[in-house]
């Protein structure tokens, strides 16, 4: 009953902790002091699904930039398209379903706080700030949790904060995370690819990570800069330095100002989403810092599609090819049309489906070609609607045809 123990653990916390127990006999002598250290460690349930929430700038969600493109989609195709690496990622995940992209074009680790005051109208603009994005959060909680992936410091952060404000801001959006019961991941912004600066134009980006140490033993740092730096100088080095090359992997994009080397094209934002999957799957990462950091980084790995780049997805129909060769109507065909549209709100081209008889208009999608596809078991699609529809899908199984009826529940 002399033995004095004082104990730091949280066993409802990762982390590491000391128990010190200190001891007197009755004549009042001390023994030597005993430290033990105790290590409380995330749970990582196998193949536990987490919710994946992603805030940040234009580089990981290009927003409005469309409006900066210049060349024919006949020359570049799919490269027309400005994308962050956001709109990218879930290709990479076991579930892309529970990816959020949330950020926002145009935007800082300040004036994310706030709806944009500029293009808050825009349809894909006017919901992407943090108060709408917590309530997001708030909306779809469920008992696993998730990530709250942060990536602030690129070229649009001097604008508004100096390196100080700016790390006070990240510290902020680590309060909120917890708060929300999610685990907070700060991640660099990708270099510029310029070399006549060396790609060394990210001020920012060396403030992140010592925000991320400070922070506590659960906040996993991904170095993005420095590995989208070492990715660009490969490229450049092994094309004769040819800047050329690294317009053509990651963007034909052109702006009022020259040439852009800040953002991506379809293609470079692809690229770009795979580096964070191996940042967050590269042990040798994260073996500077403590266990519950690392076993954060298995648990955030573990949400990535494992062995394969990416998911085995065939896009069917992108619209990008500006005509609409697979498309026939069926059924009330009479006023029905089909075409192939630029929809500035999706920065991209879009396949319109108009009719005059509601669902007695029936459009379909390569009915006469079968897709002799056996091993990939998911469709989707994105669809802007102002009338009630129905999709049917049609399967040839052992059993025999089947199909698949899907109607909107929510109008």
């Amino acid at each position: 009953n002399r033995i004095q123990v004082v104990s730091t653990v949280d066993t409802t916390q990762a982390g590491t902790y000391t128990v010190t127990y200190d001891v007197n006999d009755s004549a009042g002598n001390a023994a030597d002091e005993v430290v033990r250290v105790v290590r409380v460690k995330t749970h990582i349930a196998e193949e536990t699904s987490k919710r994946i929430f992603i805030i940040g700038s234009s580089t990981v969600h290009a927003g409005w930039w469309h409006s900066l493109s210049t060349h024919p989609i006949d020359v570049y195709g799919e490269n027309r398209v400005l994308e962050g690496w956001g709109e990218q990622i879930d290709r990479y995940m076991k579930n892309p379903d529970k990816v959020y992209n949330r950020a926002r074009s145009g935007a800082d680790s300040l004036t994310y706080r706030e709806p944009d005051p500029t293009y808050g109208h825009l349809p894909g603009i006017k919901d992407r700030h943090w108060g709408n994005t917590e309530q997001l959060i708030k909306d779809t909680n469920d008992s696993n949790g998730g990530f709250l992936l942060i990536q602030f410091g690129a070229n649009d952060e001097h604008n508004h904060v100096d390196t100080a404000a700016f790390q006070d801001q990240l510290r902020a959006y680590i309060a909120d995370a917890r708060r929300l019961g999610f685990t907070p991941v700060l991640i660099s912004p990708p270099a510029s690819r310029n070399p006549d600066s060396d790609f060394e134009n990210r001020v920012y980006a060396q403030y992140i990570e010592p925000v991320a140490k400070e922070a506590g033993i659960d906040v996993l740092f991904l170095d993005l800069y420095e590995k989208s730096k070492e990715e660009f100088r490969i490229i450049y080095s092994d094309n004769d330095e040819n800047i050329s090359k690294l317009d053509e992997v990651f963007s034909y994009v052109h702006h009022y100002r020259g040439i852009n080397n800040t953002h991506f094209g379809r293609n470079g934002a692809k690229i770009v989403a795979g580096w964070v999957k191996e940042l967050a799957c590269d042990p040798t990462q994260h073996s500077d810092r403590s266990q519950a950091v690392q076993d954060v980084a298995v648990e955030l790995c573990s949400q990535f599609v494992q062995g394969e780049l990416e998911h085995n997805i065939t896009m069917r129909e992108d619209a990008e090819d500006s005509d609409t060769e697979h498309w026939t109507t069926y059924a009330t065909t009479e006023g029905s049309t089909i075409t192939n549209v630029y929809d500035a709100d999706k920065r991209s081209n879009v396949i319109v489906l108009q009719g005059n008889d509601g669902l007695n208009n029936g459009f379909r999608y390569d009915g006469d070609n079968p897709w002799e596809e056996t091993q990939q078991h998911v469709i989707s699609w994105e669809i802007n609607t102002v009338q009630d529809f129905t999709f049917f899908v049609t399967v040839d199984t052992e059993d025999g045809y089947k199909t698949f009826e899907y109607k909107p529940i929510d109008n």
